[in-house]
């Protein structure tokens, strides 16, 4: 199995553990974003785009866990999102295709994470 394919299935692994989480359990909000944190060297040898938006992402999960933002829902499926437009993009020969993607998913958690004041 290639790297990349492994760093893939981490992240899958990953925004299955954010999707059953409640945004309230803090506790759960820890593991997501220690277990992002730990695909970021991988993430960003494949892709610096994709791993600035897995900082963002650990952004997002921080401001969620501080309660700093209006809707944690909202976060949370930013989160979701772009952790799959990620999955995507390191799956793709051409990273061209999915750009636009990725693009989308950076201005929500920039937006979101200014709603936050961050």
């Amino acid at each position: 199995m290639s790297s990349k394919q492994t760093t893939a299935d981490a992240l899958d692994d990953i925004s299955a553990q954010i999707l059953a989480a409640d945004a309230a359990d803090k506790e759960a909000i820890v593991q997501i974003g220690t277990a992002l944190e730990q695909t970021y060297e991988d993430v960003s040898a494949q892709s610096a785009r994709a791993g600035e938006l897995i900082k963002l992402c650990l952004k997002a999960l921080q401001c969620v866990y501080q309660e700093s933002v209006p809707d944690p829902a909202t976060a949370i499926d930013a989160v979701v999102t772009t952790v799959a437009a990620i999955v995507e993009h390191l799956e793709q020969d051409n990273d061209g295709a999915t750009d636009e993607s990725l693009e989308q998913c950076q201005q929500a958690l920039r937006d979101l994470l200014e709603t936050a004041g961050e």
